[in-house]
């Protein structure tokens, strides 16, 4: 497998969405924070907790099709409840890869005429563009967040499959994720070794 593999623990999400909150508190007051689905869902619910911030919607947007590889462009696969006219709008993701999503996601909400729109992730790799207006720190990595250990369990499997499977624990292992995790994120799933 050429794309390298870390694994985020759930302490460090929260260490990394805490240090954002700080900086977007001196100079950013949301008055609604959107959550791209599925990898903005919980750092979104995170920041509204440490942001006081009551109305929190989520967006879905389909881009990612598996471990470093998407469709063409991205497509909105749900659509907000929330009126965000007038209101000031935090956009909330996991991660900026290309800045695809970021784009999509501003471009569609624009529409609706916020008083102002900014973007935070946890993560953001150093070819993004565009750059979150918030986020932790810059990864090349492709990060497993604790949220998809078994989605990312799944696709490994897919691409060894009429292989070595010991090789997809020990990729993940090797990725960070703890060995008893891995065992145990594989008893859920349909398939066995």
């Amino acid at each position: 497998m050429k794309v390298e593999l870390r694994f985020s623990s759930w302490r460090e999400i929260f260490h990394a969405i805490l240090e954002i909150a700080k900086d977007i508190r001196c100079v950013f007051t949301p008055d609604v924070i959107v959550g791209v689905l599925r990898g903005g869902c919980i750092p979104a619910i995170i920041l509204s907790d440490l942001l006081d911030v009551g109305e929190v919607d989520m967006m879905g947007v389909g881009y990612y099709v598996d471990i470093a590889q998407r469709k063409e462009r991205p497509t909105l696969t749900r659509r907000l409840s929330t009126d965000i006219q007038g209101k000031a709008v935090l956009i909330v993701d996991d991660i900026a890869d290309t800045g695809g999503t970021i784009r999509f996601v501003v471009e569609k909400l624009q529409k609706e005429n916020p008083s102002d729109l900014k973007v935070s992730t946890v993560y953001c790799k150093p070819w993004a563009h565009p750059k979150p207006d918030f986020y932790y720190e810059e990864r090349s990595e492709w990060i497993i967040f604790p949220w998809e250990v078994k989605q990312t369990v799944k696709s490994l499997y897919n691409r060894f499959k009429g292989k070595n499977l010991d090789k997809v624990k020990s990729v993940l292992i090797e990725a960070g994720i703890e060995e008893r995790v891995v065992e145990e994120v594989w008893g859920l799933t349909e398939w066995k070794a």
